[in-house]
């Protein structure tokens, strides 16, 4: 509910205060009340042969009445031959029927024009003051039917249809011109407008080294009405990149908490600075982020539009005729958005181990055999499938795998069914092959940009000529995601733009001053996908390279020199892995039991509560007759078979020739 704030007097009193200012502004140019022709009573008889722009002149002016011809009558030539006799009334009637004229008195003078000089035009009055309008035209009494002189006002849009004399319309528009005029010259009003959804003011996030400023509502209304941001210069959220250096401590304790600024040198200012202690370039701050102060309509020097934090509102100062204008755009914006659930998977995989293993055919370790099978497989088959989705991670390509996954599944794809993808990694990691390092999980709202972020800082000293200062250096993992929702043919899907940088510290070898030095690598991946509810993107090709030596030595020994050698070795590792991102979308459906907002099925994200019910009636239908089925078991995607304590011991893991 928006609620009027503004100060208020009497409609009325202010009705009529704005159509008496409208009369007085209309009589001071000359302009009376519009009525019928002021003739005299008196008789009159006209026999002459002349032109109507030598008749009509003479004819008013014995009445005392100034008169305005249109150039169409001034230059008809023909003349009027005959008697005319009777009051003038009468007279004027003959003389504009055999002729063709229409007369129209402003108040002032008669304006004579021909019958075909009828015009049509438009004009508009704002729609608060559409009253006034009406008020101050049934004042003046302008219009006439009878001589064709109308106009019309459309209560919807404030458009005003004039139809009569060129003069008529002139005087119609005149007035809707002075009361707009008046109603600019109105005094302001304060409107409030509490927000449920969207955010009044900026909203600054912290992500690392950046700070990302999202505009709020007050900040966009800003724009919209403001020149300085309508030329394409406003371009919603701004991120700034912050200074790696941490401001010095010297001066905050107590020795200088009594200290006094610097005086200034005579007319000399000392610039501001920035983090890096350099002097910015001049930007001055503009108005609108200072104050809230919008001047870019026309004649809207008083708009102010001021976000209330506290209490998440706006407040519009601004004229009543441009109030309306608010309503129904902060009504729009101000809208309950989709929710939506971001879930990261997060996948080493060692590319080495992965093709050692991905030429086994079977799998045993002990007394357990694990294989991978799909509804109709064999065991066999769920053994090779294993082998190809091990050896497709090692060649970071997995168009090879069978349908178990999902289709022709390719580094960087779409799966259809990311949960199942997940298990059969989980299954791999007692091989040392694959490892889920994390599966963080996140809620955003449409449009609004998710941020996962995982890392570690650490702060280098770096000494100077007189002090030393703190340099941040941060890295680690940090997933952006900003998802769009789109609906095609009922169906929903989901738009993302994601941003990944993935990176490390490691540190350099001791330098002749004992110190090491923080060395880090960065990998980033910035992309864009739509897909739908529940499926998963999968992206990879993080490739990180790490080589260790490990030494094992005889102690004393092995520190002799050159002969220590004999008395200790030396082992290279080398680590090659592949980081996978699992980004997996779903929208937050409202709960029919709970009443809470709880993520989608990635099967049935959008079906009706009728046709969940159905389905799980189904599936309890289906299970009973497989339980009482004991002769046709149902396969189990993953078969677990357990080796006999005194059975014989497992033959060795074969291998494929090379």
């Amino acid at each position: 509910m928006v609620h009027d704030r503004g100060k208020r007097v009497g409609r009325g009193v202010r009705q009529a205060v704005v159509c008496m200012a409208a009369l007085g502004l209309l009589l001071c140019a000359g302009l009376a009340q519009a009525a019928a022709i002021p003739f005299k009573k008196s008789t009159t008889e006209i026999q002459t042969d002349k032109t109507l722009r030598e008749i009509l002149p003479d004819f008013f002016h014995d009445q005392g009445l100034e008169v305005v011809l249109s150039p169409q009558v001034a230059a008809r030539n023909g003349t009027i031959n005959g008697s005319f006799k009777g009051t003038y009334a009468q007279v004027w009637r003959r003389l504009a029927d055999s002729n063709g004229l229409l007369a129209y008195w402003d108040g002032s003078a008669v304006y004579v024009y021909l019958d075909s000089e009828r015009v049509t035009d438009y004009t508009s009055v704002p729609l608060p003051l559409e009253q006034q309008f009406m008020s101050a035209m049934g004042s003046v009494n302008w219009a006439d039917a009878a001589t064709g002189n109308v106009w019309k006002l459309e209560p919807s849009t404030g458009l005003v249809t004039i139809t009569g004399t060129k003069r008529f319309a002139e005087q119609v528009k005149q007035m809707s011109q002075t009361i707009a005029g008046l109603g600019q010259h109105e005094t302001t009003r304060f409107k409030f407008y509490p927000l449920k959804y969207a955010w009044a003011s900026d909203t600054t996030m912290t992500l690392g080294n950046r700070q990302v400023t999202v505009p709020g509502v007050a900040s966009v209304l800003r724009a919209l009405v403001s020149d300085d941001a309508g030329n394409g210069q406003f371009s919603g959220a701004s991120e700034r990149l912050m200074s790696a250096r941490q401001r010095g401590l010297r001066g905050q304790g107590l020795a200088g908490s009594g200290q006094q600024p610097p005086p200034p040198l005579g007319n000399y200012t000392v610039p501001p600075q920035d983090d890096d202690g350099l002097t910015p370039p001049s930007a001055p701050l503009a108005p609108t982020a200072q104050h809230g102060s919008v001047q870019a309509i026309a004649g809207s020097g008083d708009t102010r539009i001021v976000a209330d934090s506290f209490r998440n509102a706006i407040i519009v100062r601004d004229t009543p005729d441009r109030l309306p204008m608010y309503d129904e755009l902060i009504r729009q914006l101000d809208v309950p958005p989709q929710m939506v659930e971001i879930e990261a998977t997060i996948i080493d995989v060692d590319k080495k181990k992965a093709r050692q293993l991905g030429v086994n055919w079977f799998y045993r370790n002990h007394r357990t055999t694990v294989g991978f099978l799909s509804g109709n497989q064999t065991q066999a088959d769920g053994l090779a499938s294993k082998a190809l989705l091990l050896a497709a991670l090692g060649l970071g390509d997995t168009s090879g795998l069978p349908p178990l996954f999902n289709n022709g599944l390719q580094i960087g794809t779409i799966l259809g069914n990311p949960a199942k993808f997940v298990a059969n990694i989980n299954a791999l990691e007692d091989d040392g092959v694959a490892h889920v390092v994390t599966r963080p999980q996140v809620i955003t709202m449409n449009d609004a940009e998710a941020v996962i972020q995982s890392s570690q800082s650490v702060y280098v000293p770096v000494s100077g000529a007189y002090n030393s200062d703190l340099y941040n250096v941060t890295a680690g993992t940090t997933l952006r995601v900003t998802p769009h929702l789109v609906m095609e043919n009922g169906t929903p899907h989901i738009r993302m733009m994601v941003q990944i940088e993935d990176g490390n510290i490691t540190y350099s070898p001791k330098d002749a001053q004992d110190i090491q030095y923080p060395i880090v690598s960065q990998n980033a991946v910035n992309t864009q996908a739509v897909i739908q509810d529940g499926q998963g993107l999968l992206l990879g090709g993080l490739v990180q390279d790490q080589s260790q030596n490990n030494e094992h030595k005889i102690p004393v020994l092995g520190d002799i020199p050159l002969l220590g050698y004999l008395f200790k070795t030396v082992q290279k590792q080398r680590a090659h892995t592949e980081r996978l991102f699992l980004i997996t979308p779903r929208l937050v459906m409202l709960n029919h039991i709970t009443g809470q907002q709880t993520p989608s099925s990635p099967q049935v994200s959008m079906e009706s509560q009728e046709q969940l019910d159905k389905k799980q009636a189904r599936d309890e239908a289906w299970w009973n007759h497989k339980k009482s089925d004991v002769q046709q078991p149902a396969p189990l995607p993953v078969i677990v078979q357990q080796v006999p304590a005194d059975a014989a011991p497992a033959p060795a893991k074969k291998r494929l020739p090379e």
